[in-house]
């Protein structure tokens, strides 16, 4: 095997008497010579155009070349015939249909809250040439549409050039969610490729992606909100669900919204009280993706459709509502006086050295509630200043802990880091705080600061 430009050149001096058969017979498609080497991250529709580049060929050409039919169009971000790729990519490659699946194109993000169900449907159907692999996974579900030219960040094409590397396209980058490269805090760019129904294969170059290319975003939109949401689909694009509800998207938004008092008796959720509470989210996310203000059902709205058990769930919707649902307080329930002397139970504060041990004995008050069954609501303050509620039911489960109030390390901690020039977004990651509510404490408080977040 030889390494040239990127290309994995390999010849196989000898084949099984099997595979010799299988060859001649034509049962099995004859293996590239030649084909580009995958580098992590990479988009399998950047690789195709990497063979493309270095073979001179045309698109069609190519095209019958790596699927042995010739595509008029093979979607960039979900491509199927896997499988017959799969077949003709040179040993050394190491790659089957599952692993370009998963590794290579952006299914595991859109399939990453389907049931058993679907999701077989959907690599199946990515595996074989039945296509139509985005329907299958819910993609193009209200709020935010399609992207319509390949994205790209000016330091990740210069690092590639600087580690000798082709210039590629980067999967995560291609969501219609993500706006920031993660790696550099960059905004992403628009290319001039057009993602079209037709099979073209282009590469990043600097006519394809100029320095000046524009952003993705509008200026006016909540950056720090944008940049949370970025960093989140990272993380389920790689396996990681970035929230407490796991893979049950549908049941465990429901239960959520549930938690937050804002689901009816009689089973609907309270759409005035989520369209006032999340009022300020909206506004910053309205800018970039405009469909995100209809909710309710009644306005055909996405997050009416991402709580209905009876449709495909939406990753995007998904992972919107979880934004949502961190600027939501839960609403106050009657209560009855009593006392309890249990304890001690862990500190929740996510800025103290001694986060997570149980050293809180301090109880300011207790009270008999009804939350999903009867418990005792408590209402606790740390030696460190940390002061949050939860409420133990009769079954010995709890709630969540609900923060009440920092206490004086969030003063400490918000100027630390706004002098050290961390970025807003990530100190509200840092404390487990929505930027928008981290936002307002600080007003509310006047803690000095140093970062533009007027």
């Amino acid at each position: 095997m030889t390494v040239v430009n990127g290309l994995l050149f390999i010849l196989y001096p000898w084949q099984p008497q099997l595979m010799q058969t299988a060859l001649m017979s034509g049962a099995l498609p004859a293996k590239l010579a030649v084909f580009p080497e995958p580098y992590p991250g990479e988009l399998l529709h950047s690789m195709m155009a990497r063979y493309r580049f270095y073979t001179g060929q045309s698109h069609c050409t190519v095209s019958d070349e790596l699927f042995g039919q010739s595509h008029r169009s093979n979607p960039v971000d979900l491509p199927f015939r896997l499988a017959d790729l799969a077949l003709r990519l040179p040993r050394r490659v190491g790659l089957d249909g599952d692993m370009l699946l998963d590794r290579h194109t952006l299914f595991p993000y859109y399939s990453a809250f389907l049931d058993a169900e679907y999701l077989s449907e959907a690599r199946v159907a990515a595996l074989g040439s039945s296509g139509l692999v985005g329907n299958r996974v819910g993609k193009g579900i209200k709020p935010i549409p399609p992207i319509k030219f390949l994205r790209f960040c000016r330091k990740c094409l210069q690092d590639a050039r600087e580690k000798g590397r082709d210039p590629h396209w980067l999967r995560a980058h291609q969501l219609p969610i993500m706006t920031f490269c993660t790696i550099h805090d960059e905004p992403l760019r628009n290319s001039n490729c057009r993602v079209s129904t037709s099979m073209r294969l282009d590469v990043p170059s600097s006519r394809s992606c100029p320095a000046d290319a524009p952003l993705v975003l509008p200026k006016h939109a909540a950056w720090d909100l944008l940049k949370r949401l970025s960093l989140d689909a990272v993380s389920l694009l790689e396996g990681t669900y970035p929230f407490d509800i796991g893979s049950d998207g549908h049941m465990g938004l429901r239960t959520a919204f549930a938690e937050k008092g804002l689901v009816r008796t009689g089973g609907d959720l309270d759409w005035p009280s989520i369209a006032d509470s999340t009022a300020d989210l909206i506004d910053g996310l309205a800018p970039a993706f405009p469909a995100i203000r209809a909710l309710s059902r009644k306005e055909g709205g996405w997050l009416a459709y991402a709580l209905n058990p009876k449709r495909r769930t939406s990753t995007d919707a998904v992972l919107l509502a979880g934004l949502l649902l961190e600027g939501i307080c839960p609403r106050p329930v009657s209560v009855v006086v009593t006392t309890s002397t249990q304890g001690p139970w862990r500190c929740e504060n996510p800025l103290a050295a001694h986060h997570g041990e149980a050293i809180v004995t301090e109880v300011v008050r207790t009270e008999k509630v009804y939350h999903r069954g009867k418990g005792e609501f408590r209402h606790l303050r740390c030696a460190c200043g940390y002061e949050y509620s939860i409420v133990t039911r009769e079954d010995g489960s709890s709630t969540k802990p609900f923060r009440l109030r920092f206490g004086p390390s969030l003063a400490r901690f918000i100027l630390e880091t706004s002098l050290a020039g961390v970025p807003f977004w990530k100190a509200a990651k840092t404390a487990k705080s929505d930027p928008a509510s981290l936002k307002r404490i600080i007003a509310e408080e006047g803690i000095p600061h140093h970062w533009d977040i007027a």
